[in-house]
């Protein structure tokens, strides 16, 4: 294993030890023969291939967490076009409900 995946393995580690969320379940898929720079358009379509999974898996369990977190707390968030803040609505009501108040619940 190359140094940049060791790095992203000990990234993905702590992030779960803290977390329990699997940063780079897909790590293994990572090609073994890309170099440290990635300059040959070879070596960037390899990446990406290798990436669209990984990517597809974490929008998938993304969707998952969010629908639960609206679960459990009743809003919606939304990012804000204006100040690119996120902003939270009560499901029910529909008003928006202020940072501190979504931190609670």
């Amino acid at each position: 294993m190359g140094r940049i995946q060791k790095d992203l393995r000990h990234i993905a580690n702590q992030v779960y030890d803290i977390s329990e969320y699997s940063l780079l379940p897909n790590l293994a898929f990572l090609p073994v023969n890309l170099t440290n720079d990635i300059v040959s358009l070879e070596s960037k379509r390899k990446l990406l291939l290798c990436l669209a999974p990984i990517l597809t898996q974490a929008e998938k369990q993304r969707k998952i967490d969010a629908n639960l977190c609206e679960d459990y707390t009743k809003c919606r968030s939304e990012k804000s076009k204006l100040t690119g803040e996120y902003e939270y609505y009560d499901i029910n009501t529909g008003m928006m409900v202020n940072v501190f108040e979504y931190q609670k619940r």
